[in-house]
């Protein structure tokens, strides 16, 4: 770390921001003042409530650009191994998050679960801001990786017949809950704490759930923003994350950190 870095994080602390979000800010060039606000608040609150140490990324999607878009919170370096973000194909950057226009527009995260050894001790959130019902076809995720009914660790939000899904495993181990198609807004959360507890969870509610033992290979492709196969086109994210397997507690601590980290933004739905 340089000395001119290490004055920013002396300075920034006498201030209240925290040494994390001064090196997300620096890596970013963000230097607006609700941002940093909010980036602020989101790490101060993460440490607060003992979470922050259980993510491995934490994607805000703030600034407006595909270069401000790629930064982990966790790790501000641009590193594969510091899991920022790649981002590919055709997509809109803007202050609303990230938003795919056309097949093939994702985020690699280069975050791979089997690299990490958390099989079964996983959790995803995707925040999602507009209602857009999408296609039932195979392959679409809104966050995460899949090869199929071999090993999948992914997440499905408003796709037909796939309302609030996650996958984790192997063989399909889906936990599913409907909104009869019905477009839903907002965080939705996969956690699996244990090889026999997959939940769903859709603005820090507990909504589904499987019980089924989960075995098998896990897949080598990274978590991608967007999927790794078909696209989710016009679905936009206004937030993404990765850690280890979350409690039903957590997760509502967890929506409403994140939800007043959108409400400071103004973005909030």
């Amino acid at each position: 770390m340089n000395l001119h870095l290490i004055q920013k994080i002396l300075l920034a602390a006498k201030g209240g921001i925290d040494p994390d979000a001064v090196l997300f800010l620096t890596a970013s060039g963000i230097t607006g003042g609700v941002i940093t606000n909010a980036v602020n608040y989101l790490v101060i609150e993460l440490k607060k409530q003992s979470l922050w140490t259980k993510f491995k990324a934490i994607y805000p999607l703030v600034g407006g650009t595909a270069f401000t878009h790629k930064w982990n919170l966790k790790d501000a370096r641009d590193l594969d191994i510091a899991y920022r973000v790649l981002w590919q194909g055709s997509i809109l950057h803007n202050s609303s998050g990230s938003t795919p226009l056309a097949s093939g527009g994702r985020g690699n995260t280069y975050f791979q679960v089997w690299e990490n050894g958390m099989q079964n001790d996983i959790s995803m959130s995707l925040y999602v801001p507009n209602k857009l019902m999408l296609p039932n076809t195979s392959g679409l995720l809104s966050m995460g990786s899949t090869v199929g009914a071999i090993s999948s660790y992914s997440m499905y939000f408003n796709r037909t017949n796939y309302n609030l899904a996650a996958d984790f495993g192997s063989n399909f181990q889906f936990a599913n809950f409907s909104y009869n198609n019905i477009p839903q807004n907002g965080l939705i959360t996969g956690s699996r704490i244990s090889a026999n507890s997959l939940k769903v969870f859709h603005n820090g509610v507990l909504k589904v759930q499987n019980t089924n033992n989960n075995t098998g290979t896990i897949n080598t492709i990274p978590i991608h923003i967007h999927g790794n196969l078909a696209t989710p086109i016009n679905q936009t994210a206004s937030f993404a994350s990765i850690s280890t397997g979350l409690t039903e507690s957590e997760i509502s601590i967890f929506y409403s950190i994140v939800q007043q980290f959108q409400t400071i933004l103004g973005r909030q739905v």
